[in-house]
């Protein structure tokens, strides 16, 4: 009898972009074993890694604070409609109504994280 590979929750690579001290430990709890943590965005706060689960899942954690050629075919990506910045972006406010905005991160944090602000006519 063939026993079937039944995939162990969590996966395989996680990638902290947001710069938040809780991230990199949410990243790892997410790991399947001998996954990887990729922290890209500088922490500037950070809170202790859990070592044991580091140890115990043989987890890599790997630091990476470049993105060597990518962004010219990132903005081709984005001009040919490739890539959904829309998605990207929870606030999109003039420059004139930035109270508005700052109000908005402070009171919704939980859904108001990316705030652009466009030139007032």
């Amino acid at each position: 009898m063939v026993s079937e590979e039944v995939p162990l929750p969590g996966v395989d690579i996680a990638v902290e972009a947001t710069g938040s001290g809780s991230a990199p430990s949410l990243g790892l709890k997410v790991l399947r074993p001998r996954g990887t943590l990729v922290v890209f965005s500088y922490v500037w706060k950070p809170e202790a890694l859990d070592m044991g689960l580091i140890h115990m899942k043989e987890l890599n954690v790997l630091g990476s604070c470049r993105s060597h050629k990518t962004f010219e075919p990132c903005l081709e990506l984005m001009a040919e409609g490739q890539i959904d910045t829309e998605c990207l972006v929870d606030l999109d406010v003039s420059l004139r109504d930035y109270q508005q905005a700052m109000g908005r991160l402070k009171e919704d944090k939980a859904n108001t994280f990316k705030v652009v602000f466009t030139p007032s006519s």
